[in-house]
């Protein structure tokens, strides 16, 4: 069975440890000066892709709510529409571009962000003709919400993509570090003080 990135993590600080507690000399220094760089910078590149999955998530559950929300202004802004108009009226495609509510609701998020503006114009334009300013002014707080909701995931999804592509780069040349400083101590070092070492 493989190791896990975890095991090669706790490998590579008692190594650490391990060489700084015990000098052999310059080669040593630098091999443990270049070991050290490289473990830095994979912790860093891991620590990175942790806090951006954390952050995706929160950006996803922020979005989810702002789609509620976005979804239940809608639902008020209908009711209010169908109380202006019939479904079955041509004014009624003042209000949605193709389809009807459900149509609208039931759409992918950037379909939905779109529509829901074209809904919003027809709200603005109905509102000398029976629907309430109220409706208008909520259901356009809702639509920036929700935009801006969207936005910051995908930006944050194609973040989080990046830096998992990093992390993948740097998991081998870690792992194939670790192995490698391992092989450099056992060459050094006699058996009896690998433990010394993690090894």
């Amino acid at each position: 069975m493989a190791e896990s990135r975890m095991f090669f993590i706790n490998q590579s600080d008692k190594m650490i440890e391990g060489m700084t507690n015990n000098d052999h000399g310059d080669y040593w220094q630098s091999v443990l000066f270049s070991f050290k760089a490289i473990r830095k910078e994979f912790g860093e590149s891991l620590t990175k892709r942790e806090n951006d999955k954390t952050q995706r998530m929160i950006l996803t559950k922020t979005l989810s709510n702002a789609e509620d929300k976005l979804i239940e202004i809608l639902d008020k802004t209908n009711k209010a529409i169908l109380s202006v108009v019939s479904a079955d009226s041509p004014e009624y495609h003042d209000f949605y571009k193709t389809g009807t509510y459900t149509t609208l609701v039931n759409s992918k998020m950037r379909e939905m962000l779109e529509n829901s503006k074209y809904l919003l114009a027809g709200v603005k334009k109905y509102v000398e003709k029976g629907i309430n300013q109220m409706f208008a002014d909520k259901l356009e707080v809702a639509i920036k919400d929700f935009e801006k909701a969207l936005l910051d995931s995908n930006n944050m999804k194609s973040t989080e993509h990046n830096s998992i592509g990093e992390l993948k780069k740097l998991d081998d040349d870690f792992i194939s570090a670790v192995k490698r400083t391992a092989l450099y101590i056992k060459s050094v070092v006699p058996e009896s003080d690998w433990s010394l070492y993690g090894l």
